[in-house]
Parts: structure tokens; C-alpha cells; sequence
């Protein structure tokens, strides 16, 4: 067992990544109701994707 702690920052990197995995997951289990500025922020990335998606279709179409 004394090499598997030998490397701190990995064993440091790992819990981190797990940490992260946790936050993320807990953060994103209740989106039943989204907040004001995310609604927001998901209308105007859908309206500068239709934008987006209308300018290439008629590219791709010419």
C-alpha cells in the first residue's frame, strides 16, 4: 500500500474529479424550474442558433 499513496497529486486530482462529478450531479438533479437568467440565457442561445441554422441551410441549399 505505500506506493498507491506514494503520488499525492494524483490522489489529490482524483478526489477533486470526484468532488466535481458530485457538485455537478447534485446541481443538475432539480430542473424542474429553471432560475429567471437561465431561461434567459436558453432563449437567446435557441434564437442565435435559429439565426445560425437559417443561414447555413440556405448555404447548404445554394
Amino acid at each position: 500500500m505505500p506506493q498507491f499513496f506514494a503520488n499525492k497529486k494524483l490522489i489529490v486530482l482524483l478526489v477533486g474529479i470526484i468532488f466535481l462529478v458530485a457538485i455537478i450531479s447534485y446541481t443538475l438533479s432539480n430542473r424542474t424550474d429553471p432560475s429567471m437568467a437561465e431561461g434567459a440565457v436558453k432563449d437567446t442561445v435557441g434564437f442565435g442558433q435559429g439565426i445560425m441554422l437559417s443561414q447555413l441551410t440556405l448555404l447548404v441549399v445554394f
